[in-house]
């Protein structure tokens, strides 16, 4: 886990596609009401993810990314990499809050919040509303693999995407798509694309 020495001002990374988080963050530096160290200001998550082998102290990500990344597998691959993942969404249903929660994000910052409730996460605390970053409880224990929960919500997703489009788009073999797909079903419950759509959202592990 990447930790900040005590005494030394933690690091962050921002990824967001419309650019708002980072110049707010150094707009707060510049005029004193941070002590941080923002270091990298990412517009894709592809862009980051190529060098997630160096992450800062934390990394604030928005959840509305246009890409082929749930957010979860997001926060999977930051926690692994050491961060504090920070979600920033506009108004995440509250048990996607809670997965994103349950799967390691720091905090799940929305629309009602403002920069001092980011502040405060970064430098380890949380938003005024506990309350709000904690969600409910009750989250169905089903385990999905990174790419069976990323095949699945990309089939689930919008323009009832095929198999084989999924797979040009990820670069790996129409088979592999298929055997994703099959045993994240499986693990789901879910008949077809109809019913894989409602178990994603109903159990938080994608937007509605």
């Amino acid at each position: 886990m990447v930790s900040a020495e005590v005494g030394e001002a933690p690091s962050v990374d921002v990824i967001d596609d419309l650019l708002a988080l980072g110049p707010a963050l150094r707009a707060a530096v510049a005029f004193g009401r941070a002590s941080i160290e923002l270091r990298e200001i990412a517009p894709s998550w592809a862009e980051y993810a190529a060098r997630i082998d160096s992450v800062a102290h934390v990394v604030a990500v928005r959840a509305e990314l246009v890409d082929h990344v749930p957010t979860v597998l997001k926060v999977r691959a930051l926690r692994a990499a050491g961060a504090r993942p920070v979600v920033v969404a506009d108004d995440p249903a509250p048990v996607h809050r809670a997965r994103l929660i349950d799967t390691g994000a720091a905090a799940v910052l929305t629309r009602s919040d403002d920069l001092d409730d980011l502040l405060a996460v970064v430098a380890g605390g949380h938003a005024d509303d506990a309350g709000r970053l904690a969600g409910p409880p009750g989250l169905r224990d089903v385990h999905l693999s990174d790419r069976q929960l990323q095949v699945a919500c990309l089939f689930a997703g919008h323009g009832a995407p095929s198999s084989e489009w999924i797979a040009r788009s990820l670069g790996v073999p129409v088979t592999s798509v298929r055997t994703n797909l099959q045993r994240a079903r499986r693990a789901l419950g879910a008949a077809n694309r109809d019913e894989l759509r409602a178990r994603l959202i109903d159990d938080g592990w994608m937007a509605a």
